[in-house]
């Protein structure tokens, strides 16, 4: 009988019998042990962040407690806007009945006037962007007015904090916490927009309108 070899010519060698796998390679069709499995994504599947289509993403809580805070300021803004309005009839009036010659009269009621109008059209301003910023937040549009309306309140509230922090005496503890607290909504309104949540729901948004 002759002897068998292997393919490198070592005698020994035996095939394997019908039925049984060579040495070292796995039986097809049987996965190996251990070894992950790995499926490809359907072809045009979207991001997880994007809704299904047909459906319209949930509003997170930071998005919709940075529009009330937003309205809430919207509602401010109203009233300081009349306050400088009403400020600006009365110090006209004050200022022509303490005047002393009908000019300085005249220059008064210009300079008071032109103050108080520059400062409540501001304050109309910050209020409409308050107030629509939180609508198109709500809605999904657009969290830029908003931003922009609470960096300008964070600018606002946090000189006048300083400026009661400078005149502690006379603005007393309830003056610096009211103005500590304002401060405070003012950057909650900046940072809630910012989280992540809020970043996925507005890319929902856009993704949604590119369609």
């Amino acid at each position: 009988m002759s002897e068998q070899r292997d393919p490198y010519g070592q005698p020994g060698f035996a095939p394997p019998g019908p039925g049984l796998p060579q040495y070292g390679a796995p039986q097809y069709g049987v996965p190996q042990y251990g070894a992950p499995r790995y499926e490809a994504a359907p072809y045009g599947q979207p991001p997880s962040y994007l809704p299904l289509p047909g459906s319209r993403p949930a509003k997170p809580g930071s998005v919709v407690t940075a529009a009330v805070l937003g309205f809430v300021w919207g509602a401010i803004g109203v009233l300081v806007t009349f306050l400088f309005v009403i400020a600006g009839i009365g110090g006209r009036f004050l200022v022509a009945a303490f005047a002393t010659g009908s000019d300085d009269a005249e220059l008064g009621t210009r300079f008071v006037t032109g103050v108080a109008v520059f400062l409540a059209v501001l304050a109309l301003l910050w209020t409409v962007s308050m107030i629509w910023g939180g609508i198109l937040a709500l809605t999904g549009r657009s969290r830029v007015l908003l931003i922009v309306g609470g960096s300008v309140a964070i600018a606002a509230t946090g000189l006048y904090f300083f400026v009661a922090l400078a005149n502690a005496s006379e603005a007393g503890a309830g003056g610096i916490t009211v103005t500590l607290l304002l401060l405070a909504v003012s950057i909650l309104i900046v940072v809630l927009l910012c989280l992540r949540a809020a970043g996925r729901f507005f890319a929902a948004h856009r993704a949604l309108r590119a369609r």
